[in-house]
This record gives C-alpha cells, structure tokens and sequence, in this order.
C-alpha cells in the first residue's frame, strides 16, 4: 500500500506515521496515519495530518512465503518502487480528525490555546462497536 503522505510545519513532505491497525473484514483494515510529534518541543499544538483511513488487501499481491519473504530480496527498491509484478494494498482516505468546526461540536479543538481541551496528542487506538443487533454476522449488523 502507497501510505498516505502529510506536509509538516516547514512545508516537508513525507510519509504520515502510522499508530494503530484495526481489523473490518477479512480484507479490510482502519489503521491511524498522523503526522509526527505535532507540537513537540514547539509553541505550536497544532497537529497537520490526523486521520481514520482503511485499506483493503481483497487485489494486493500475497507476498507471504513467496521469493520476497524474506530480509534479502525486498519486494521494493530503496526509492520505494514496487517490483514488477506486485501490486499494492488499495488506499482511501476515510476520516480526517482535524477538523476544528467537527471537533468544537465535541468541545475539542486543534491548536490554539493550550487548555483541557486542546487535542494535541496523537490517538493510538480505534474501536468499532455494532449499534444495531448483535455481533452474530447477521446482514443487519451495522457498524
């Protein structure tokens, strides 16, 4: 998968941080990308990239037990392009948590004032929860 990219505070750009995985479906995952250390060591709280992304494995290629499993034959080279033949995990942005006209509905918010209810640290963990029913794999199940 082509992980998601964020610009930090000087204008760099680089590949977000990732902090937490969360299984959907046998081929899709939520995972976390962030930026880095927003704030840290800076006057600043103000965090660039915060987001709930998925991406699905369903037309990746399964590397596992193939010639490139294994630490001396990447499936990469050290630019990042992808050998021929494989194909990545498909990527789609989701959810992007700094928003501050959503947060403030919460009472939270995105840089600025540093107070109880200044978001400013990076969430490491994701949960879904069945809102109707059972988890019991019913079709009405909804998440």
């Amino acid at each position: 998968m082509l992980l998601p990219f964020s610009t930090d505070s000087t204008g760099k750009t680089k590949a977000a941080a990732q902090s937490d995985m969360h299984y959907i479906s046998p081929t899709q995952f939520f995972f976390l990308p962030r930026d880095s250390n927003a704030g840290y060591g800076r006057s600043s709280f103000l965090s660039l990239f915060r987001h709930a992304d998925i991406f699905d494995i369903s037309s990746a290629t399964n590397v596992a037990g193939s010639t490139y499993d294994g630490f001396n034959n990447p499936i990469a080279s050290t630019s990042g392009v992808l050998k021929a033949g494989i194909t990545p995990a498909t990527y789609c942005s989701f959810i992007d948590y700094n928003i501050n006209a959503q947060l403030n509905r919460f009472g939270v918010h995105n840089g600025g004032a540093q107070d109880s209810t200044l978001l400013n640290e990076k969430w490491e963990s994701l949960v879904l929860a069945c809102v109707h029913g059972g988890d019991n794999g019913d079709e009405n199940d909804q998440y």
